[in-house]
């Protein structure tokens, strides 16, 4: 009887300590959540304080530039859009320079353009827009300069709502094309991936898959039909005497790997990355058989880390 009245108090006083563990675990909970909570607010009104400052600085950076230069408002109307483009011009250099801020800032042309629809504001942009009418939309174009970044394109639609169909920012100076590439009477456009610039090369060694797209239902989608079609005419071209692995040299850096030693060629990529896009992988799995050279290594690593690669396409559709 005593032994089962120690089992039961015993019992009582694990209970009673698992309890209190429970308990003080919860009060450090506590804490630490109230003073993550307070980390969080602090960072969030220093944030706001940033970005309010920042616009300050803004506004007087724009108000010493006014002091120096002149500027005009160009109003493009196409369709229920309008473009208005703040250009800067006829800078004094003189006056320049008796500020500190940096010539850059005086650099003459679109300051900002902006986009509206009769319903909204769609874009304000700090780089020049040019405007063309292509089948049954309007195509912008623009570049924010740089070395190779960025081209943008925007398709607004013509006819009610008036909003973008298609918009596109990406690494590289080629811009989209858009037309009937085909016959079908459908609109296309032709653009290119970049998912391969700077992969296992410098930029200027990287090549870029070309794509196709088709204006369905309001949307456009992945033409498979006309990426593949395009693919074969590609292969077609080739001379397979051409397609070479070159050494790279001694000096290339790690960033720029190319593979085992040697320089990919752009064929390795562009052909079989069409392939797979348009859903041919059997096909493009064969082409990168027939001329990878047979002495040289890990060809099934390279397929495995390619098609890694070109997943990361926004599209890929597996």
């Amino acid at each position: 009887m005593m032994n089962l009245i120690r089992l039961f108090i015993e019992g009582i006083l694990r209970f009673m300590k698992s309890l209190c563990l429970i308990f003080i675990y919860l009060v450090i909970l506590t804490s630490c959540s109230s003073e993550i909570t307070d980390l969080e607010k602090k960072i969030e009104d220093l944030e706001k304080d940033a970005a309010y400052k920042q616009s300050v600085i803004d506004r007087l950076y724009d108000d010493l530039i006014a002091k120096c230069t002149s500027s005009r408002e160009d109003v493009t109307t196409f369709g229920p859009y309008t473009l208005t483009e703040n250009v800067i011009y006829d800078t004094d250099w003189d006056c320049a320079m008796d500020t500190t801020i940096r010539q850059g800032y005086f650099e003459e042309g679109v300051k900002e353009a902006v986009v509206t629809s009769p319903n909204e504001e769609l874009y304000r942009l700090g780089i020049g827009l040019s405007v063309e009418d292509s089948r049954e939309f309007y195509q912008l174009s623009g570049y924010t300069g740089g070395r190779h970044c960025c081209a943008l394109d925007i398709l607004l639609s013509k006819e009610a709502p008036y909003e973008t169909v298609f918009y596109s920012s990406k690494d590289g100076d080629f811009p989209i094309l858009v037309g009937d590439f085909d016959g079908d009477g459908k609109t296309e456009i032709e653009t290119k991936t970049d998912i391969f610039l700077y992969w296992r090369a410098s930029y200027a060694g990287s090549t870029v898959v070309k794509v196709f797209l088709e204006y369905s239902q309001d949307s456009f989608k992945l033409d498979k039909d006309l990426i593949y079609a395009h693919a074969t005419e590609e292969i077609n071209r080739i001379e397979y005497d051409s397609v070479k692995f070159l050494p790279l040299s001694a000096n290339i850096t790690d960033d720029y790997t190319g593979w085992e030693g040697y320089f990919i060629p752009r064929e390795i990529i562009k052909i079989p990355g069409a392939l797979l896009l348009s859903g041919r992988e059997i096909e493009a799995k064969r082409f990168l058989d027939y001329v990878w050279p047979e002495d040289l290594p890990k060809r099934d690593l390279y397929w495995k880390e390619f098609k890694e690669q070109l997943a990361r396409s926004k599209y890929w559709e597996g």
